[in-house]
């Protein structure tokens, strides 16, 4: 099926799953002590992050210094408009439309596999030089935005996509190439591009095709890649993304962490994508 870039690119907004939505709404009214909670409730719900993170980016803001992380752009925004990020954002209309064709794609796990990716890279980020590691855990977060749009839009096309991907023995991206002839990285990079993200997102996104290749084009790309590496590791991998047997070498080469070190903190990143997950599935 033949899909219209334009009409991804050109989104307001992507939707969020039902519970995630849900959650934040039973918790609006709850709330007392706003500005840590609402981020706190957030924080692992890329759509709604990424409500949040393009309001701050917005003119209406103004802010001299464009924002990368969600945790400055909570604090930009202020309670009120995350509220109404909250409030605004949809829910996939799969759940509500009976008419519409169910995806293949696994979406209450691809929310749990982007809320341990940008865990663990947030704590990547933490070892690392020259690297924020709220910025770590914003890229990790939002690395899928492409493909929540492909799903929301094209139901038929990601399923062609997983069919194709499982009939050829191929990576979820080279599937998407064949199929519709760019990748939900792509798509993803021209949504933020066009949302007035700052470019260092937008090209990261973007690298994930060439990072899952072990051509990080960045340090940030090549965090991410190796806190995905790490989810699915881990048993927290969206199973339509998985790659077997992927060296990581070149991605702890593109960062400047030695395999040794690499190794000695990984229970303690761990132990932060177990907490990711309770939170995510509270």
């Amino acid at each position: 099926m033949k899909i219209k870039i334009e009409s991804l690119t050109d989104l307001d907004s992507i939707p969020s799953i039902p519970e995630q939505v849900s959650k934040a709404l039973n918790g609006i009214e709850a709330i007392l002590a706003v500005d840590y909670d609402i981020v706190h409730m957030i924080q692992y719900d890329a759509p709604i992050a990424l409500g949040v993170l393009k309001l701050a980016n917005s003119s209406m803001y103004g802010y001299p210094c464009q924002i990368f992380s969600l945790q400055r752009a909570a604090e930009l925004v202020g309670p009120g408009a995350i509220k109404n990020v909250i409030l605004t954002t949809s829910i996939f209309e799969q759940f509500e439309d009976h008419q519409k064709p169910i995806v293949d794609l696994e979406l209450n796990e691809l929310w749990v596999h982007t809320a341990v990716t940008a865990s663990a890279a947030e704590g990547i980020g933490a070892i690392l030089d020259e690297i924020e590691p709220d910025v770590c855990f914003t890229a990790g977060l939002i690395k899928d935005c492409g493909l929540i749009a492909l799903a929301m839009n094209y139901p038929e096309s990601i399923n062609d996509i997983i069919n194709r991907q499982a009939s050829d023995n191929i990576s979820l991206f080279e599937a998407e190439q064949v199929v519709i002839g760019t990748t939900h990285a792509e798509i993803g990079a021209l949504m933020l591009e066009n949302w007035g993200f700052p470019k260092k997102l937008s090209e990261t996104i973007k690298d994930c095709f060439e990072t899952e290749n072990g051509n990080p084009g960045s340090k940030l790309s090549g965090v991410v890649g190796l806190a995905k590496f790490l989810a699915e590791s881990w048993g927290y991998g969206c199973k339509n993304q998985n790659v077997i047997d992927q060296d990581i070498n070149p991605l702890l080469e593109t960062v400047g962490l030695p395999i040794k070190e690499f190794t000695s903190c990984g229970q303690r990143l761990r132990d932060r994508a177990t907490q990711a997950v309770s939170v995510i599935k509270s």
